[in-house]
């Protein structure tokens, strides 16, 4: 699951170049730049450059690894990002790990006027989000999408109307919206939260 993790993370935060893939992160997210780390290891036998930017309060990632970029290439780039439409047929668990990851990237927790919280999240990607509402349906929730006309920067939103078990730690940020059907589980907020 870890490494259906890291593609979702690299649809939210990654590009890939011709050597290597980078993942760019803010500082509050050296969770994320360490988890990077370690996939990058343990999938690719590869080594990783860590540059910080205090301009900017982010962090770059950078795997040195042609195997990688040739890996995370088969996902595109930005509008054009997304699961090649095969892989919609892997197991729940790694395409709900594929949504993770994403979400730990993109998304954010956000709190209506009445209290209600959600995760949220923007993609300029429509595959992203469809494959991700495709996902959490599966999973039990219902999932809606909305765009944003004329904002081509903010995309499609996707947003969950309740916590679920996506996430370890909080956070989504993409333009889908779901909402838990009876029964399903309830434990994607905690990524949401660390971020906030």
């Amino acid at each position: 699951e870890s490494a259906a993790m890291l593609c979702g993370l690299f649809l939210a935060e990654g590009t890939a170049h011709h050597h290597q893939a980078s993942f760019a992160f803010h500082e509050r997210e050296k969770h994320l730049a360490t988890f990077v780390i370690e996939q990058a290891k343990r999938l690719f036998g590869a080594t990783c450059a860590v540059d910080t930017r205090s301009n900017s309060r982010g962090v770059a990632v950078r795997i040195n690894s042609t195997l990688a970029c040739r890996f995370f290439r088969q996902l595109g780039k930005q509008e054009g990002k997304g699961l090649p439409w095969e892989w919609m047929g892997w197991p729940l668990n790694l395409r709900l790990a594929v949504v993770r990851g994403w979400l730990m990237g993109d998304g954010h927790l956000r709190t209506s006027a009445s209290g209600q919280r959600a995760l949220s999240a923007v993609s300029i990607a429509p595959a992203i989000i469809r494959q991700a509402q495709l996902t959490l349906s599966a999973a039990g929730l219902v999932a809606s999408a909305r765009g944003s006309a004329g904002e081509v920067v903010s995309g499609t939103e996707i947003s969950t109307g309740r916590r679920d078990d996506l996430c370890g730690r909080p956070g989504v940020r993409s333009g889908l919206a779901a909402s838990q059907r009876p029964g399903a589980g309830d434990r994607l907020a905690d990524h949401a939260a660390a971020r906030a």
